[in-house]
């Protein structure tokens, strides 16, 4: 917006005859969009802006451009005004271009670069026309080119910026489609979908893998005892021990209520059972404390484990199974699922 200013009161007053307030309005509003992107710059860096050092430099350039306006080089102050807004744009490049590291942030960097060459070239490389004595700043080549090189550049990093917005806006859609609003687990959705990426590839190269099931005991109680604050703060203890206990590769998501599912890539029978024996206990030493009629009631839960099937559906139904009967055997187990017995003749 401040350059847009600039360019019209660039339009709007002449720098050779014009009113001086029209001249220093312009000369203060480049050199405002100069500060504002280089601020700019910094604060997608991640890093504070210099203000002082970017006012000082600011207004130091406009005092001079006041002089040079007051004593009638005009067309000095405006060779002067594309450099001084150069060096302000050339700022970030020393400073915070090693923070710049993301695609759309590197093209920022270039564009950055792009913007100081082409405002410091424009004013030097054409410095000849200033030698004629009817030089008219508006309509030389230095005019068009430092006007081009503004819009142009202002269209191109507004690009970028909108492009990167977009992308940010989707990726947010995405995660908040597959994820658990409350534990931050995946949800059923996303959990789908990359499990069965996940057996696909296992029954592709012949590894093994293991999908948990696990269930808080007697959770229905706990709501309608301690209310469902309670209940949700259950909860989210049980995903925060799975997410602590199991590997950082494995796949957890919440299924609704208090059922919760993992996928272990690369695990075996054994080593699945030996995974959800860790995280009920856990998950029962550092449940949240409940007390009932003066007694503390202990927390438990139970676990049901398959090997990867042929896809999701049939390996959720085995471990679902196995969940079932760890629930009828007295709950607070782990019960791994049978494998199939063959019964071809031999």
């Amino acid at each position: 917006m401040a350059a847009a200013f600039a360019f019209s009161f660039d339009l709007l007053f002449k720098s050779n005859d014009g009113p001086m307030s029209g001249v220093l309005l312009e000369s203060f509003s480049y050199l405002l969009a100069a500060s504002l992107f280089a601020a700019a710059i910094f604060v997608r860096a991640g890093r504070n802006p210099p203000l002082v050092l970017l006012i000082f430099i600011g207004l130091g350039g406009w005092l001079a451009d006041i002089y040079l306006a007051a004593i009638g080089e005009h067309v000095a102050r405006s060779m002067f005004l594309g450099c001084w807004c150069a060096i302000i744009t050339a700022l970030p490049l020393s400073l915070v271009r090693h923070h710049m590291a993301r695609g759309i942030d590197i093209g920022l960097m270039v564009l950055t670069f792009i913007l100081f060459a082409s405002l410091f070239t424009s004013s030097t490389l054409l410095a000849p026309e200033l030698s004629n004595d009817a030089f008219i700043y508006e309509e030389s080549n230095m005019s068009a080119a430092i006007s081009m090189i503004v819009n142009v550049s202002s269209v191109f990093v507004a690009s970028l910026l909108l492009i990167d917005y977009v992308n940010q806006r989707m990726r947010r859609l995405l995660r908040e489609a597959h994820q658990d609003p409350m534990t931050g687990l995946l949800n059923r959705r996303g959990f789908e979908d990359r499990v069965n990426a996940l057996i696909a590839a296992a029954n592709e190269t012949g590894h093994p893998g293991v999908l948990l099931v696990g269930d808080i005991d007697k959770f229905k109680s706990i709501n309608d005892v301690h209310g469902h604050a309670k209940g949700d703060e259950v909860i989210k203890a049980f995903a925060q021990t799975l997410q602590q206990q199991l590997p950082p590769d494995a796949l957890i998501a919440r299924f609704g209520g208090e059922e919760v599912c993992a996928a272990l890539p690369l695990a075996s029978p054994a080593m699945g059972r030996i995974m959800a024996e860790g995280a009920k206990t856990s998950f029962t030493r550092n449940a949240p404390r409940l007390v009932e009629k003066g007694d503390e009631r202990k927390v438990t839960a139970s676990f049901g484990v398959a090997v990867f099937q042929a896809d999701f559906q049939s390996t959720f139904a085995k471990a679902d199974k196995a969940l079932f009967e760890a629930k009828s055997a007295g709950r607070d187990r782990v019960v791994l699922a049978r494998a199939k017995v063959s019964t071809a003749a031999a």
